[in-house]
């Protein structure tokens, strides 16, 4: 249906939020809702033991860290779809597709993934579990898109893909259509680290952790905002934006939005705070 663009949407927005473990991305990504703001899905791949909260277990002790969050509101309100492989993901979103009208009058405004990193593994760990025939190391060009079937459970037609090309097509399927939703759509990546055989060091910052070679590169792309998260003067921080090939940038971090001059280069870790700042400009 053709609208103008004044009649679109302005709160249903996507984020990426990218970190090293223990930056507090998890519970950064729930700042988006809170009593009388809206309520979270959360579609939860880092999993645990069963019926664990697993990576979600740090909104259980969040008190105190938010002025709109409290653990007992989280735990009373929160929905939680666990994923521990591809095919649970495509229950999941099967789920969504069918209840996301009601699931919207229930008062629910935003969708996490949490995490990205884990997905993307888990679309991985599918082509594993193929026949010894099948040898996923040499990424032969066989018929690995009929047996790897996608989010909606459609094959992909006998032609000549590699192993990666069908993980980057499986994985931006899912984030595409969960970005259609009708929800705030909050993604959590573990940040990448790369080998520098030089100065024999791990260097980070250079975009999500993703299997495949397309994904981690291209990721940023997909989202209206995508932010690093990180610890400034003490306080919790998202980069905003940022040109890694900038000459004497010391901060190599890709972080970029589409939101104008209306957020500073370092925002506040508060996604309701962020909201304001983009719809109201202050």
């Amino acid at each position: 249906m053709t609208k103008t663009l004044g009649e679109l949407s302005d709160t249903r927005y996507s984020f990426g939020l990218y970190a090293p473990t223990g930056l507090g991305k998890t519970l950064q990504s729930f700042s988006f809702v809170g009593e009388g703001i809206g309520k979270a899905i959360a579609i939860n791949v880092e999993t645990g033991a069963e019926d664990a909260p697993g990576g979600l277990a740090t909104l259980l002790h969040c008190d105190g860290i938010y002025p709109h969050l409290t653990s007992k509101w989280l735990r009373d309100t929160t929905l939680v779809m666990p994923v521990k492989e591809w095919g649970d993901m495509q229950t999941v979103y099967a789920t969504l597709k069918r209840d996301k009208d009601q699931l919207v009058k229930d008062g629910y405004t935003t969708l996490v993934l949490d995490g990205g990193s884990a997905l993307s593994y888990c679309i991985r760990l599918e082509f594993t579990k193929l026949s010894p025939e099948v040898n996923v190391s040499s990424k032969r060009h066989t018929i690995i898109g009929s047996l790897v079937s996608d989010v909606e459970l459609n094959s992909t037609s006998l032609m000549e893909l590699s192993y990666y090309d069908v993980l980057y097509d499986r994985y931006m399927q899912i984030h595409n259509l969960l970005k259609q939703l009708p929800f705030t759509f909050v993604t959590t990546f573990l940040e990448d680290e790369v080998y520098d055989p030089e100065t024999r060091t791990i260097k980070v910052g250079r975009g999500a952790r993703l299997i495949g070679k397309k994904l981690p590169s291209q990721i940023a792309a997909e989202f209206d905002g995508f932010f690093h998260c990180e610890i400034v003067d003490g306080k919790r921080m998202w980069l905003t934006t940022n040109d890694p090939t900038e000459l004497g940038n010391m901060n190599n971090a890709i972080a970029k939005h589409r939101f104008g001059n209306k957020l500073a280069k370092y925002e506040e870790a508060n996604g309701v705070a962020l909201m304001k700042k983009i719809n109201e400009g202050g």
